[in-house]
């Protein structure tokens, strides 16, 4: 048994793995990281983003961890990715560290996002590609291998339309591990859905970060990464011994 920690580490709409450099940098343990492209996503470009298939890839990169206490890390379009994935498949999953994935994709939160799908499907691809590109890199200094891995504006109606119905706290009951749930204190979409995702859920929690909206983990990756690493120091640690060791 590796008792080291791995994180499987899964990337927001639009992005690519290398969204997560800068969380990457601030961490000081050592871990085991897979960072995939989703489908649909850099690398992976050149198909369309399905859920299913983008389970069966984080899967898939799960298992190149090795064996050892997994914990699943995702923002935004990978945080859905990995509740689907944590709630399906069979893993050694210490939990999951999860950003932006309370909001309800029915109804209004649905609507504003579609309506925000059509606004790109309006730009052709290569002005839409070009203003994205500036918009990350005004945004986010350090984010240069990551536009230059890819960025597909294509990939958000993709998204929108496969989470359309996703039901967050039934994904969330077939998880046993703990999951802790990150949202920025600006996100009113994911703040709303935070009561409905956390229902009956006792090994769920939720911490805001304060001052900002989606996409805790690109926009305050310093405290996102404390976050994750008390997480995984006090839940992959026990889940690496045995029982008898653990209640000791």
């Amino acid at each position: 048994m590796n008792d080291k920690p791995a994180l499987l580490m899964l990337h927001g709409a639009v992005l690519n793995g290398r969204m997560w450099n800068a969380v990457r940098a601030e961490l000081a343990g050592d871990y085991r990281i897979a960072t995939p492209d989703l489908p649909g996503h850099g690398e992976r470009g050149g198909r369309p983003f399905r859920l299913a298939t983008a389970v069966d890839v984080a899967h898939a990169s799960a298992e190149a961890l090795g064996p050892g206490p997994l914990v699943i890390v995702g923002d935004s379009l990978g945080a859905y990715v990995g509740l689907a994935l944590a709630s399906e498949r069979q893993l050694p999953l210490a939990g999951a560290v999860l950003g932006g994935c309370t909001a309800d994709f029915r109804g209004l939160t649905a609507a504003v996002h579609r309506l925000r799908a059509r606004l790109f499907a309006v730009l052709p691809p290569e002005r839409l590609q070009a203003r994205l590109e500036r918009k990350i890199a005004s945004e986010f200094p350090w984010s240069g291998d990551m536009i230059q891995r890819g960025l597909r504006g294509q990939a958000f109606a993709e998204a929108v339309a496969e989470l359309s119905g996703f039901d967050v706290p039934a994904a969330l009951g077939q998880i046993a591990a703990p999951v802790l749930l990150v949202n920025g204190s600006r996100d009113w979409f994911h703040r709303m859905g935070e009561a409905w995702a956390m229902q009956g859920q006792p090994h769920v929690e939720c911490q805001r970060l304060a001052g900002i909206g989606h996409g805790v983990s690109i926009r305050a990756p310093r405290a996102f990464a404390g976050l994750l690493e008390a997480f995984a120091q006090r839940h992959a640690s026990s889940h690496s011994r045995s029982p008898a060791e653990a209640a000791a």
